[in-house]
């Protein structure tokens, strides 16, 4: 409806488009794991981050991404800048599974 593309419905509608947009992206770089395609994996992260800055899945796929390439120093600092956007802008901490994960990284595990 090109009369009005700021309509209710356009909204929702839109936001519903966008949200599964970055739900596939996201998908896409897990999907990369298995080929050991890591640096695939880095740049659809990346993506989904640029459009939404404090979405825990995304940081996580980043996170094991670089892990494995070798990265864990990288993979650790993403966790560190997650934690405090996420501080700042929510007042929250990561989810139990995102510190799971630096952890994890940290101790040198395969994620």
């Amino acid at each position: 409806m090109a009369e009005d593309p700021y309509d209710d419905w356009a909204i929702a509608e839109r936001e519903r488009l966008r949200e599964l947009y970055l739900e596939l992206v996201t998908r896409l770089g897990e999907l990369a794991f298995p080929e050991a395609r890591y640096g695939e994996a880095v740049q659809r992260a990346s993506r989904v981050l640029a459009a939404d800055p404090i979405r825990e899945t995304a940081f996580r796929l980043l996170m094991r991404a670089h892990a494995r390439e070798g990265n864990r120093a990288v993979a650790l600092r993403a966790y560190r800048r997650y934690a405090e956007t996420l501080q700042r802008e929510l007042g929250e901490e990561p989810a139990p599974e995102t510190r799971d994960l630096a952890r994890q990284i940290r101790n040198g595990e395969v994620v």
